[in-house]
């Protein structure tokens, strides 16, 4: 896979990642650092995995 490619599906996960940390941040009606949380659990990452600061 070329460095090019991987970097460009990096760029559309973290932008869809960010889209919807906004729109779950809403619908809890919680802080963006808790639906955060909950996403990247959601997604099987651990805390020092956040891929969104």
């Amino acid at each position: 896979m070329p460095v090019d490619q991987s970097y460009s599906e990096r760029q559309l996960f973290e932008k869809a990642f960010e889209r919807l940390l906004g729109e779950v941040t809403v619908v809890l009606g919680s802080t963006e650092e808790e639906a955060k949380e909950k996403l990247n659990k959601a997604l099987g990452k651990k805390p020092e995995e956040n891929l969104v600061t």
